[in-house]
């Protein structure tokens, strides 16, 4: 049995979903952690994760959920896709349950830029 928070999340994915559609080859997924941002490539029709980055450093304990830090993440994630010949025009940008503002703006920002 779900809880509340998963029922709620789970239908604000579906909503996402059916809104902006799914006939796109590739999806940019993005989740928010306390202190980092990540982001995956996924390639829809086979469900595989092509590439995932994120604002991690290693050994680095230090809080990089900042919009300076995901801006920087959403080129490096346009430069994965070009890299491994994915069309940007042709992704879907999927930010779960997350509002559309902050971290998660400037990473679609960032990823957008042109």
């Amino acid at each position: 049995m779900l809880s509340c928070r998963k029922k709620k999340r789970a239908s604000a994915i579906k909503r996402i979903r059916a809104k902006f559609g799914r006939c796109v080859e590739h999806e940019i997924l993005v989740f928010v952690s306390g202190r980092n941002v990540y982001v995956q490539i996924v390639d829809i029709k086979s469900g595989k994760t092509v590439k995932t980055l994120s604002t991690c450093k290693k050994g680095d304990r230090k809080n990089h959920r900042n919009i300076k830090a995901a801006t920087e993440l959403g080129k490096k994630v346009a430069i994965e896709c070009k890299d491994n010949n994915i069309n940007v025009d042709n992704v879907s940008f999927n930010r779960a349950e997350k509002i559309f503002c902050g971290v998660v703006k400037a990473v679609a920002d960032g990823f957008y830029q042109k």
